[in-house]
């Protein structure tokens, strides 16, 4: 039996989405820019990331499944899963 059909024990597992490097986070720039706003300077960069957790008897392909087809846009978003 290959690791990667093996089902794990209800588990908890953590996906995280955000957008790919060369894409627009719009309300990203905004957050940055209401930071500035508020005499906070020194702030580079903002990413904003969607974080998900799922409890249950997932096999980890599975988990691949569930980030790459429905919590990011394939195209747009990156994503990763951890087990917790």
């Amino acid at each position: 039996m290959d690791i990667s059909d093996k089902k794990i024990a209800s588990a908890t597992w953590r996906f995280l989405s955000r957008y790919r490097p060369g894409f627009l986070d719009a309300e990203a720039e905004r957050l940055k820019e209401d930071i500035a706003d508020l005499g906070v300077s020194g702030v580079e960069k903002v990413e904003i990331a969607a974080v998900y957790y799922c409890r249950g008897d997932l096999k980890p392909a599975e988990c691949d499944k569930l980030g790459a087809m429905l919590l990011a846009d394939p195209i747009t978003r990156e994503w990763e899963v951890e087990e917790v």
